[in-house]
């Protein structure tokens, strides 16, 4: 359900995405092939959420103000690995309303134990036909973002 505080300052059809109850409230440190990586899990909140993995332009991912670099962010949908930097060619993958996704983080850097604030940036083609992908940037981006404490178990 959407809050009245969510779109009371927003014109119809400004935003597609709820962002109320997308992100777990945990995040964790796992050891996967040798690499570190911290992990958190979102739902897809986006209305209208008929689209491929690559109506999704670009992801940033922030946590604690840190811009986490494209190459070393992965998404993992029903056990499949789509690193973030390639999101935008996917156009057989679809994320459907409401199913979960882990975000791997590659570690190769400290995060302490407690809370942290994470921020995931989605940047969508304004282009709405699910058929194809705006491969060569021919459309405006729509810019929505949500974000979240999380613990640091």
């Amino acid at each position: 359900m959407v809050s009245i505080n969510e779109v009371k300052d927003k014109p119809a059809g400004t935003s597609y995405l709820v962002k109320e109850g997308m992100f777990g409230k945990r995040m964790t440190c796992e050891q996967r092939e040798g690499e570190k990586y911290y992990r958190f899990e979102m739902k897809n909140n986006f209305l209208h959420a008929v689209h491929p993995l690559g109506w999704f332009k670009h992801i940033d991912i922030e946590i604690d103000g840190a811009l986490i670099p494209e190459e070393e962010a992965f998404l993992v949908l029903r056990n499949q690995w789509f690193r973030v930097s390639d999101i935008h060619t996917i156009g057989e993958v679809f994320w459907n309303l409401c199913e979960p996704l882990a975000v791997y983080i590659k570690g190769g850097w400290e995060l302490a134990l407690g809370v942290h604030k994470v921020k995931v940036t989605f940047r969508t083609s304004l282009l709405e036909d699910t058929r194809i992908l705006d491969l060569e940037g021919k459309y405006e981006e729509r810019v929505e973002f949500a974000e979240a404490d999380m613990e640091m178990i």
